[in-house]
């Protein structure tokens, strides 16, 4: 079993009455965690640096990328997907923090993440019919 096939195991033809999972990637970067992902399935991409969104389709041109703010896309859009991946920037909640403290410098961490995964479990608890995964910072909690 490859590396490809331990992410998804969409590594198989699809069959006559399967959908090809639909992938949203939040905070897409330049897509270092797509690299392990099969071709095989739909993926949107979300970043909103233009310049980086840019790098990440010149390296996987099959994937829709969308320039925009990842957390309000997930708002609007995480009931079209299947699978969610949200791994945003982790400045605000990394143990740097832990050194910026000691030298007085203190910040909130951001609590986007948090408020994501409660709004997906949130909707999906009350109005899913199938099954979603959602990873967080790779933690994959399945709704």
């Amino acid at each position: 079993m490859t590396a490809k096939s331990k992410a998804f195991s969409a590594e198989k033809p699809l069959g006559k009455n399967e959908k090809q999972i639909k992938v949203l990637n939040l905070y897409a970067g330049i897509g270092g965690n797509r690299k392990l992902w099969p071709d095989n399935i739909e993926i949107t991409a979300v970043e909103i640096i233009p310049k980086i969104a840019k790098a990440y389709q010149n390296s996987f041109s099959d994937d829709v990328v969308i320039v925009a703010d990842a957390h309000q896309y997930l708002l609007n859009h995480f009931k079209e997907y299947d699978f969610i991946w949200s791994s945003p920037p982790c400045v605000s909640h990394s143990f740097t923090n832990f050194f910026l403290n000691s030298q007085g410098i203190i910040r909130y961490p951001d609590m986007r993440l948090y408020e994501e995964n409660e709004v997906i479990r949130r909707n999906l608890v009350l109005k899913s019919i199938f099954q979603r995964k959602v990873v967080c910072r790779k933690r994959e909690i399945l709704l």
